[in-house]
């Protein structure tokens, strides 16, 4: 699958999670995010419109919280991808989801449609009732043809999952977890997270030029700043190369090469994501060029 190969633009179209998994610091999001807690319909074609986010960047729908606990999730799905023209990514856990949800997100052109379940362990919060299996089940019959459709699970899968899991016949990932660059405190996850450090110059990856939009319209820097630490903008009040263009990115790409320096990419344990195509070009000193310099 494309997984690491296509970076998008994630998206967090609600702020606070029900689903308040060990591996996902929820808490320091919530302590300092302010403003809207979700994306309207109207909000969220403004963000993008006004902000000039690039059609040919992807937008990926998973962000710090699950997509579709948004109530305009499935018409700005369907306005990005099928109005707008975006190639989109979907992750979900299906939480909040119902039938008609999913016949609306059925045919997207998504390049990748991942589910992600509750495991055996109870390190997401959340037992599947009834409800959620049906709707579980119904996913799988309806997305299976979408590229790349795989089933996700941290650890062991629940008990009502794995017989569901196991009749479809569909893929099983797991794409490992990780610490948020430091976020996530050692021992809450069933699996032990070494801690990391990256040498200098902290190589570059996709995900540093692709960025983590919130209800609110700021840009962050990706989707393990969970703690808001490195906003490049609002896109509610500039465009999105021109987040790039700002000081606070430049100042921060100039970090990873400062040996003295210590922001949050040294301390990631997430791998480091293939470039994009558009972006191969940029560099420490010429992060996001000038129109005509791509």
């Amino acid at each position: 699958m494309d997984y690491d190969e296509v970076m998008g633009l994630e998206i967090t179209l609600k702020v606070g999670c029900p689903n308040n998994c060990d591996y996902c610091p929820q808490g320091i999001l919530q302590s300092r995010y302010r403003g809207p807690r979700e994306f309207t319909l109207e909000s969220f074609r403004r963000c993008i419109e006004q902000g000039q986010v690039p059609v040919r960047r992807n937008l990926t729908f998973m962000g710090a919280g699950e997509p579709l606990l948004c109530r305009d999730a499935v018409p700005i799905i369907r306005w990005a991808t099928l109005e707008r023209g975006h190639q989109g990514s979907l992750s979900t856990t299906l939480r909040g989801a119902t039938r008609e949800m999913v016949d609306g997100l059925t045919g997207m052109p998504f390049t990748d449609t991942i589910i992600h379940v509750p495991d055996a362990l109870g390190e997401m919060h959340f037992n599947p009732d009834d409800a959620w299996c049906d709707v579980f089940e119904y996913a799988i019959g309806r997305w299976r043809r979408h590229r790349h459709f795989v089933i996700s699970v941290y650890g062991p899968p629940h008990p009502r999952v794995a017989p569901i899991w196991e009749r479809s016949g569909v893929p099983f990932v797991n794409f490992g977890l990780h610490d948020r660059s430091g976020l996530v405190p050692q021992g809450a996850t069933h699996q032990h997270l070494q801690p990391s450090t990256r040498p200098v110059p902290v190589p570059l990856c996709g995900k540093m030029f692709c960025g983590h939009l919130f209800p609110n319209g700021e840009l962050y820097r990706c989707c393990s700043d969970y703690a808001l630490e490195n906003c490049w903008g609002n896109l509610n009040e500039t465009t999105y190369l021109d987040c790039y263009r700002g000081q606070a990115f430049r100042d921060y790409m100039q970090s990873l090469t400062d040996p003295s320096a210590d922001p949050r990419c040294r301390h990631c344990n997430d791998g480091y994501h293939s470039i994009n195509p558009e972006d191969r070009g940029k560099t420490y000193e010429n992060p996001c060029p000038r129109d005509g310099e791509e």
